[in-house]
């Protein structure tokens, strides 16, 4: 009983003093939790606290605060916020990330004219880049703007860099087919050598702004230009008669009746120097032809013009002047001298080589149409001028140098008592060039006139119907395409001579009964030792022609054309229009004999006429590619 009270006593203690220890009135559920708050920071960084015990609900700020070199890159919750507020109801751990900074820099590599590049772009600090400068076909690679000089070079990026690779042309070498002996003295020859493969490429032959109302330019063609190396030092130089561009783009027909000379030194390359001058041509020139004619070992540049053919300027049609054939003896300093070595003259074409084989060079053209009646007898005659070895030149006497000239005339029907009312025994032709064809050492004359003309049947017909043309009319004789044999000393016989046949134009539809021979060139395509005729022209200005005669080595020829070109007649339909490709008529001039694909053998470069501008075969449009001896049109992108 005793212990039963005992028990009972202890119990009733303990009980009081337990309800003693709360704090009077405080409900069970508002007692506060505590929690653990534990902040890390990784590689890279710090933060602001590393955390500790909370009461439920707090809400901790933390900051995240990157080392030099890192970024802040996140919390291992997934957030991204800086600083991050956490609100503790429960344990929690978060730590901050980071990252090492990564730099992206751009490297921009640029190519002078004359190359290209590659490796440019953008990179990550530390990546290795290579870059490579390509020089073009005919430059050479020469450095690059911090001075270094490998073709490829290894580049760790830093930093945005920037560089630029530089290219200089190579000195001159020609892609020309080499002649021998006799035939290097022929300008038409030399002109060949130093073409380059284009003419009136506006990346380096800019054309030059006149104030024509069409806002037309003066610009260049084929025959108004002659490349060529005048101050010796292994890099082209140009020569051009830019023609005024008219106003429905045609060249000098229907504009300013006027032209510049431009000489530009060192043209392909990075130092050239230009020049323009005002010209006294207001016709484009007939033809220009490299030379040296003074025997200094310096090569000039012959100009001829039928400048008094009609120009259709805005202020009315007009003649131009006649003007004598001139030499363009150009100095180191882009000027230059005339030295006026004819009489006034109407030349369609002009040929100079070393036609006496004494050692320089002479001259040999045929007088065209006199458009207004003239007070001497030019028209459809041959002549010669002779040269003295230093640039002076003598006109030779022609029945002296043109043996049985009197007498063809008399057998074509010459009246000499009527010239200008009935024009007779004219010898007309529109191309005159020089080769010796025969290998014996002589340079022969090949002319180029128009067959067709000359064998219209005029019968029933006044003269009169044909304005100009009216004097062939009377019996004046128009050869096709015919070879003068050299007799040596400068002379060509008359009776001695081989006509290279056409069989293919009489299949041709023909909208004009003519097909003007515009231009002459030679090649030996079947590799027999005798070099072959390719000559060139249109019908009448509606199209344009290529024709091979074959050189039998026995004064003969055969016309071999449809074996050996695939296109090699077209006639548009429109004079001088539009043709299909949305251009002017091509109206073939002159050619150059040229390894265009430089593959090793010689394609066939034709121009353009000065008739109506277009890009040419130089920049973007056609050339005969010769494909094992044919010879295909093919077209440049």
């Amino acid at each position: 009983m005793k212990r039963l009270f005992t028990f009972l006593s202890l119990t009733l203690l303990l009980t009081c003093a337990k309800e003693d220890s709360q704090a009077p009135n405080t409900p069970p559920s508002q007692i506060v939790r505590q929690y653990t708050l534990t902040v890390s920071a990784g590689e890279g960084g710090s933060v602001s606290t590393t955390g500790g015990s909370f009461a439920s609900g707090t809400q901790v700020s933390i900051t995240a605060t990157p080392n030099s070199g890192y970024s802040f890159s996140g919390w291992s919750n997934g957030s991204t916020a800086n600083p991050l507020n956490v609100n503790l109801n429960s344990n929690t751990t978060v730590t901050a990330n980071f990252q090492v900074i990564v730099n992206s820099y751009n490297l921009t590599v640029s190519a002078g004219e004359g190359g290209s590049v590659s490796g440019g772009g953008e990179y990550e600090e530390g990546t290795e880049v290579t870059i490579t400068a390509t020089p073009d076909e005919g430059y050479e690679f020469t450095g690059w703007s911090d001075g270094e000089t490998s073709l490829s070079r290894v580049i760790t990026i830093s930093s945005d860099i920037n560089i630029s690779a530089s290219f200089e042309v190579l000195p001159f070498v020609s892609r020309a087919p080499s002649y021998s002996g006799i035939n290097n003295t022929v300008g038409s020859i030399k002109k060949e050598y130093y073409y380059p493969g284009y003419n009136h490429d506006e990346r380096y032959i800019n054309p030059q702004e006149i104030n024509l109302p069409s806002g037309g330019l003066y610009r260049s063609t084929m025959r108004s230009i002659a490349f060529l190396d005048f101050d010796s030092n292994g890099y082209l130089d140009l020569f051009a008669v830019l023609n005024s561009e008219g106003e429905q783009g045609s060249l000098a027909y229907a504009g300013t009746c006027s032209t510049k000379i431009k000489i530009v030194k060192n043209i392909f390359t990075s130092f050239k120097e230009e020049y323009v001058y005002d010209s006294p041509y207001n016709w484009p020139p007939s033809d220009l032809h490299v030379n040296d004619f003074n025997g200094d070992g310096i090569d000039d540049v012959i100009v001829t013009s039928t400048n008094n053919h009609l120009c259709g300027s805005y202020n009315g049609d007009f003649y131009g002047d006649i003007l004598p054939v001139q030499i363009y003896y150009i100095n180191n300093d882009g000027s230059f001298e005339v030295a006026s070595i004819t009489s006034p003259t109407t030349p369609h074409d002009l040929a100079s080589g070393d036609i006496d084989n004494d050692g320089d060079i002479d001259i040999v053209y045929w007088g065209h149409f006199l458009y207004e009646q003239g007070d001497y007898d030019e028209e459809g005659r041959p002549f010669i001028y002779l040269n003295s070895g230093s640039g002076n030149f003598v006109e030779a006497t022609r029945n002296d140098y043109f043996i049985n000239y009197d007498e063809m005339l008399v057998s074509i029907g010459w009246d000499s008592t009527n010239y200008w009312n009935e024009r007779t025994g004219a010898l007309f032709n529109l191309s005159i060039n020089l080769f010796d064809l025969n290998n014996d050492g002589i340079l022969d004359m090949v002319v180029g006139g128009d067959e067709w003309e000359a064998a219209t049947d005029f019968e029933g017909k006044s003269c009169d119907d044909f304005g100009f043309f009216k004097r062939l009319c009377n019996n004046g004789y128009v050869p096709g395409l015919r070879v003068f044999w050299g007799q040596g000393d400068g002379k060509f016989d008359f009776y001695d001579y081989s006509d290279v046949p056409n069989v293919w134009m009489p299949d041709q539809q023909l909208l004009e009964p003519k097909t003007n021979y515009m231009g002459i060139a030679f090649k030996d395509y079947n590799n027999d030792g005798y070099y072959d005729i390719i000559a060139s022209g249109t019908p009448k200005y509606f199209g344009e022609f290529i024709h091979i005669g074959k050189n039998n080595g026995d004064k003969t020829f055969e016309d071999v054309t449809r074996e050996l070109v695939d296109i090699y007649y077209t006639n548009h339909g429109n004079q001088g229009g539009p043709n299909a490709m949305g251009v002017g008529n091509p109206s073939y001039t002159i050619l150059m004999i040229y390894d265009k694909d430089n593959d090793g053998d010689y394609d066939i470069i034709p121009s353009e006429s000065e008739w109506s501008y277009i890009t040419g075969p130089w920049n973007g449009d056609f050339y005969f590619q010769n494909n094992a001896g044919f010879y295909s049109r093919v077209y440049e992108e």
